[in-house]
This record gives structure tokens, sequence and C-alpha cells, in this order.
């Protein structure tokens, strides 16, 4: 798929923050592209995004995954998103007890970062930003949050984190999922292989034992 990277004129570090995010997706990104543009500086409702990408850039969400960063602030339901640092291109669905829905078609995958609300250390840190896109993608797949205190991903309870917690990597589990990621996405598969991964989902031990085998003669 195509990384398609949307930012300011002014904006630092684009290109590490692709390589970045083609090295945790080796197997998804085949190529990136900057877009240079001020469309996305001031303030924003978040039902704007979307329309406003798809005039800026008609992609093919088929085969696009767009990362916007947003020069400014961005607000749903005229609630300014002061604490949010990222998210998701497109809202997730949701179910009655407030947990994501499994995709069964292709969403439109991307991020929006957002640099103003970030701490001043990690802000201009690329591998930040990349892993912060990165987590953003992660959550239309539903991880579950808090599943390793050493995680990037969500390691502590929505605002509780920290500074230091910026500059945490991806655990084990999140990598294997992310190595995972090939296109074409087949979203039912990956959402069972999610729950095998971080343990919601038991595995049958013929089947580890296939998989085993599998890894063994692709060595």
């Amino acid at each position: 798929m195509n990384l398609r990277f949307v930012c300011s004129r002014e904006f630092k570090g684009a290109d590490e923050i692709c390589n970045r995010v083609q090295m945790y997706l080796p197997g998804l990104i085949t190529q990136a592209e900057i877009i240079r543009s001020e469309a996305f500086k001031g303030f924003f409702d978040t039902l704007e995004i979307v329309p406003t990408i798809e005039r800026l850039l008609r992609p093919d969400w088929k085969r696009d995954i767009i990362f916007v960063v947003i020069q400014g602030a961005l607000y749903f339901a005229d609630i300014e998103l002061t604490e949010a640092v990222g998210c998701t291109v497109e809202g997730l669905p949701i179910k009655a007890d407030g947990t994501a829905k499994a995709f069964t078609e292709m969403p439109k995958l991307g991020a929006l970062l957002l640099p103003n609300n970030m701490s001043v250390a990690p802000r201009g840190d690329v591998g930040y930003l990349a892993r912060v896109g990165l987590k953003e993608l992660l959550h239309y797949f539903r991880i579950p949050e808090k599943h390793d205190d050493g995680c990037f991903f969500h390691c502590k309870t929505f605002g509780e984190a920290t500074v230091e917690d910026c500059w945490k990597d991806y655990c084990s589990k999140c990598r294997e999922f992310m190595g995972l990621l090939k296109e074409p996405l087949d979203f039912r598969r990956l959402f069972v292989r999610m729950e095998e991964i971080y343990g919601l989902r038991r595995v049958p031990w013929w089947q580890r034992g296939i998989r085993r085998l599998r890894r063994l003669t692709q060595i």
C-alpha cells in the first residue's frame, strides 16, 4: 500500500517519519509520498477531515494509507480534543458496550497527528511521531490497550501517560502483529490472529504445531 504523508511546508522530519513507518510495516508499505500543503493549518471539526483529504488527494482508500499533520486544533461536537496526540482518520464503529467493532470491509486507513497537543520534548522527535501514527493504525485492528506495561501502545489509562512513556517502543506482540500486515488486508483473518497473539483466543495445539513448522521451513 501507499503511505501518503500530508504536512505543511515548514514541517520537519517527514521523510524520516515515513522511513520509520516503513521499517515497522515492511510487508504493507511499498512506497511513501510526502504532500506539502497548508490545508490542515487552523481549526477543524473531525467531520471535516475525510472530505478535505478526499478533495485534496483523491485517495484510493483500498491502496492508500493517509497520515495528516494537523497544525492547529481538532474539535469533536464543539469540544476541543486537547488531550489527544493522534486520532484515526475515520471514526471507529463502536458497540453498545463502548468497545470497537470489527471491520468487515476495508475502512479509510490513516492517522491524524496533533503536534500542538504533544509535550515539548517529544514533539519534534521523528521516532515518537512515527509511533503515534502507527498506534492509530493499530486501533483499526482493535489491539487491546494496557496489554504490556513496557509497550508504547496505550500502556496506561488515558490521561495517565507521562513524558517517559513517549520513549517506549512497541512490544514483541505488536511487532509480531505488524509483521502480519500485508496487502491485501484481510480484516476477518487479522482479527482472529490479533486475538490469538494477545491471548484473547485459545489456539488449538495442532494449529500451533503447524505454524511452528511453517516458521522453521522459512528459516
